[in-house]
């Protein structure tokens, strides 16, 4: 029987988000949720006196199910899976999970709380092409493309894949101890490999194709964390050149043939073939490829990628390839990609991707990038005064210092009985009770601090 009398003293003693954070404003929206950057509630008269002197965070409100599903499957299991992930370097830190019991529709459910950071790699890329910059230099994509790999391998060595790598879910720290730090968000999509892993329209919802792995676009039903390293590998090209690399025209229909996405893929990496790839002619939609008349020869990337034709990029060149192996099994793994030469060369990859090209002092990300757009609005809906949103309308331009080698973060985690319950359900369920750690692997620093060439 429940126990009335203590479920509303829990009620009255527990803090929502209105009772621990200010809520300055929304950051963006997505399928899975909205994200909103907020302050402490004790940091409120720090925050009006002086906005910078303040640690600022991202709270994640996930889309609330219909009435009577309980709890966001898809946010408990993205809980279950950071409160142990998310002590890497690389993976985005979660410092709070709290309920809120009360409200309308909009305010009540989980909301996640994290580290904020200031940049988005999407808006970066963005930045490049909108004010005609070039693309970023080679220690910065080197940088950035180390650390995205550090952390997968992380997670992978975890039996996790992550399954919605793209720009805007990979986040770069603009200030603090970890000043150019990249984090890997958004594990809305991730899943175990110990599960049988379902294609992606299987979970209702939908991800751009832009980074979504052949074997995925063809059909497949069941697939491994190589889904991961082609969407890593789109990345690498979209660094290389500040665009997009695949910019298929998307069906968003259920089970739609993304025969546009599949063009721009065959058009750059060539129309694969048995020859190279034996499964594929196992996969439901192969019988497909034959009828659209699309056929390219391997071997196109330098001319999607001009900057590939330099000889200096040769091992680039190389890598880039292994990312787009059309066959999964022989697709290059992350910690294969982390020992490729490519990042045994000059100029070595840094933790702290601001690091100018002297490897000596660091850019100002503010002056060149600006910071992520804050939206005057609440998390019922509402719009907010201009007062109380006055920082996204200040721009502070400050140096940082140079942040070097790998800094462990510490987690602190809140949240209340009922999603714990079914946190560590989920957790011993997948995990038998801890999740396997690979040592020293959150450990790792790029080439140039592990002596390397």
């Amino acid at each position: 029987m429940v126990d009335c009398e203590a479920r509303e003293e829990k009620r009255r003693i527990r803090k929502g988000i209105p009772q621990s954070y200010i809520v300055l404003g929304k950051v963006n929206e997505g399928t899975f949720g909205v994200v909103y950057k907020a302050i402490r509630i004790e940091d409120k008269y720090k925050y009006e006196q002086n906005p910078t002197s303040v640690t600022y965070l991202a709270v994640k409100q996930p889309k609330n199910p219909r009435v009577g599903e309980g709890f966001n499957k898809d946010a408990v299991r993205e809980i279950a899976l950071l409160k142990e992930l998310s002590k890497h370097p690389n993976i985005v830190t979660l410092r709070e999970v709290v309920l809120n019991p009360d409200g309308d529709a909009s305010e009540r459910g989980l909301c996640l709380v994290f580290d904020w950071a200031e940049y988005e790699l999407c808006d970066i890329l963005k930045a490049h092409r909108d004010k005609g910059y070039k693309p970023p230099e080679q220690r910065m994509v080197k940088s950035i493309m180390w650390q995205i790999l550090n952390g997968i391998n992380y997670i992978h060595n975890n039996w996790v894949v992550h399954r919605d790598l793209k720009p805007s879910n990979i986040l770069i720290m603009g200030k603090g101890q970890e000043f150019g730090r990249v984090k890997i968000a958004d594990f809305g999509m991730a899943r175990l490999f110990q599960q049988p892993l379902r294609a992606l329209h299987y979970d209702g919802v939908v991800v751009t194709v832009w980074y979504r792995a052949p074997e995925l676009l063809l059909g497949a039903k069941h697939y491994t964390k190589a889904i991961d390293m082609w969407a890593i590998g789109c990345i690498f090209g979209e660094l290389l050149t500040s665009s997009p690399l695949f910019q298929g025209k998307e069906d968003k229909a259920a089970k739609a043939w993304q025969e546009d996405q599949l063009k721009k893929i065959f058009k750059v990496v060539g129309t694969p073939t048995p020859q190279h790839w034996k499964q594929i002619v196992e996969l439901p939609e192969w019988h497909k490829v034959a009828q659209m008349n699309a056929h390219h020869e391997r071997d196109s990337l330098n001319s999607a990628i001009p900057v590939l034709k330099d000889p200096k990029y040769e091992k680039a060149m190389d890598l880039l390839k292994r990312f787009f192996d059309y066959d999964p099994s022989s697709r290059i793994t992350a910690l294969r990609a982390m020992e490729h030469p490519y990042f045994r060369e000059l100029p070595f990859p840094l933790d702290n991707v601001w690091q100018d090209a002297t490897g000596q002092g660091a850019l100002d990300p503010s002056y060149s990038y600006g910071q992520r757009t804050v939206q005057p609005q609440g998390m019922n809906g509402q719009a907010m005064s201009s007062n109380h949103n006055q920082h996204s309308m200040q721009q502070p331009q400050q140096k940082y210092g140079v942040q070097q080698g790998m800094l462990m973060q510490g987690m602190q985690h809140g949240g209340q009985h009922g999603v714990q319950g079914q946190m560590h359900h989920y957790q011993h369920q997948v995990y038998g009770g801890g999740m396997h750690q690979q040592q020293n692997m959150h450990k790792r620093g790029p080439p140039q601090q592990q002596g390397g060439m």
